[in-house]
């Protein structure tokens, strides 16, 4: 979900904007099963399902606006998300950017956690996790390696944006927030190098932009845009996964509308 004022840099430049939160997240309708008790029912939300809610927005958006195609925007599995419908309508997208996007690639550190043996997804994860800001800044300032690539203000507000995405997170000590796992296990098979979709399909022109420290985006996804009807790759220095709210955003920004504005 494009956040920190990302709409607003677009839109100031004359974009049609608008955010999707997928069932489960931000304001959109949970899914009965994370109304429940987490383990009383498998994980909901893959990527899959997701696909379904970017279909009813670009069919929103094409009906509202009387257009054929989109632009579309993908962060992290948000990209993955994002990917896999351009993979299967290419015809009603025009250009995508996927940035801190995964595909397939190894990443053990991230892998080993969901398996209840080596090489197998641990068959009894949640329908959904109850997850801190704290799960957040832990992998940020991982990958930040005690840099100082975001100001204090930033990760304030990134917090507060979480902790307002679920408006029962002030009810639990610590806060947290209900976040299905469904993603997670498509991030499970990905960080084992087995792709949910296939990028090959993707024909739109495609921005693959990611920082230079994201440990979670694939250094492999642009090679395997075989299809893509134009495609660049952009590495952004001393930035991480999160790098729209670092001091280096204004490089994904300028990128991002460069890309979008090339014909």
């Amino acid at each position: 979900m494009p956040g920190y004022s990302w709409m607003e840099d677009l839109a100031k430049e004359g974009y049609d904007v608008w955010a999707l939160d997928f069932r489960g997240f931000g304001k959109s309708t949970m899914p009965a099963a994370m109304e429940k008790p987490p383990h009383e029912n498998p994980p909901v939300v893959r990527a899959t399902e997701a696909i379904k809610d970017v279909e009813a927005a670009v069919e929103y958006i094409r009906k509202t606006r009387k257009i054929d195609r989109v632009n579309i925007i993908g962060w992290s599995w948000g990209a993955v998300a994002a990917g896999m419908y351009a993979a299967g309508h290419p015809e009603k997208v025009n250009k995508l950017v996927l940035y801190g996007a995964m595909h397939g690639f190894n990443l053990p550190s991230m892998v080993e956690p969901l398996e209840e043996r080596p090489g197998a997804l641990n068959s009894k994860l949640p329908a959904y996790q109850l997850a801190t800001f704290e799960m957040i800044l832990h992998h940020w300032h991982t990958m930040m390696d005690g840099h100082e690539l975001a100001r204090k203000e930033a990760f304030e507000a990134v917090a507060k944006v979480f902790m307002e995405s679920d408006p029962t997170s002030g009810s639990r000590q610590p806060n947290s927030i209900r976040r299905p796992v469904g993603p997670l296990v498509d991030l499970y098979y990905i960080w084992s190098n087995k792709p949910v979709f296939d990028a090959g399909k993707i024909k739109a022109h495609v921005l693959v932009i990611r920082g230079d420290a994201d440990l979670f985006a694939d250094p492999t996804l642009f090679g395997k845009l075989s299809g893509a009807g134009w495609k660049k790759e952009i590495i952004i220095k001393d930035a991480t996964h999160w790098v729209l709210y670092e001091r280096n955003r204004s490089q994904l920004i300028s990128e991002t509308t460069l890309f979008l504005k090339t014909k």
